[in-house]
């Protein structure tokens, strides 16, 4: 199942199977993809064992949450990140308090707090760490990485969100609203077509687990379980890192 599939689907549905169309068709596919990305959050968004390296000449202890390919990350699935070569864990902490230790944040050393930092001008994600690191350090983080857009039909549905063929489904439950909107379908059908994209959605966050890959943190997929633990430890509540 490609992207171009869906696709092709929405073209023969819609009976225009223009390239304008198909255009318009792909920029909607990759809204629907954002959109089920921020319903999670997922198990299989969380990459686990993501590192960056330190350098004493950021003064400014200000990192860029991405990792050592460059590929960006929206958030942190934790509150602590690890620093692998000290050993220790660094703990969230606001920024107001960094500012109540040290005013300047310029205290060097080996980060043990680390506090969001907004976004840079090109809008990713950021990272104060304190004491602003002087040395060459890899820090371990658990993320969600950024969603990139699809600019190629051909490319297969990614498994972001687990089992491929299921998730093409609730694509093309998303792609219908666009459908109807080009077609100029009644409000009532496009708000009917809303709730079926939005409810498949909700079936698949509480159907899925978790995605078992090499890459891929054993992780909640949401904060509650589908039954009522009996006192027991849950695998779909504690991960294996």
């Amino acid at each position: 199942m490609t992207y171009g599939d869906i696709m092709a689907n929405a073209g023969f549905d819609a009976g225009d199977t223009s390239a304008d169309y198909q255009t318009a068709v792909l920029q909607w596919v990759n809204t629907v993809r954002n959109m089920i990305y921020v319903r999670g959050p997922w198990a299989s968004t969380v990459r686990s064992n993501v590192s960056f390296t330190t350098s004493a000449a950021t003064t400014s202890g200000i990192y860029t949450l991405q990792d050592e390919s460059g590929n960006k990350y929206t958030s942190l699935a934790s509150d602590s990140m690890f620093d692998q070569t000290n050993k220790h864990t660094i703990r969230h902490e606001s920024l107001a308090r960094t500012w109540e230790v040290d005013h300047a944040r310029t205290t060097p050393g080996s980060p043990s707090w680390w506090a969001d930092a907004g976004l840079s001008t090109d809008g990713d994600k950021q990272v104060q760490l304190w004491p602003v690191p002087n040395g060459t350090y890899v820090i371990i983080f658990i993320g969600r990485p950024r969603m990139v857009d699809i600019t190629s039909t051909g490319v297969s549905v990614d498994p972001y969100f687990g089992q491929i063929n299921q998730w093409a489904e609730v694509l093309t439950e998303g792609v219908r609203i666009y459908h109807d909107i080009n077609n100029n379908e009644s409000a009532s059908q496009i708000v009917y077509q809303r709730r079926a994209f939005e409810a498949a959605i909700k079936l698949k966050k509480t159907t899925e687990r978790m995605t078992v890959t090499s890459t891929d943190r054993l992780a909640p997929v949401n904060a509650q379980t589908n039954h009522q633990q009996l006192g027991r430890l849950d695998p779909s509540v504690y991960s294996n890192n």
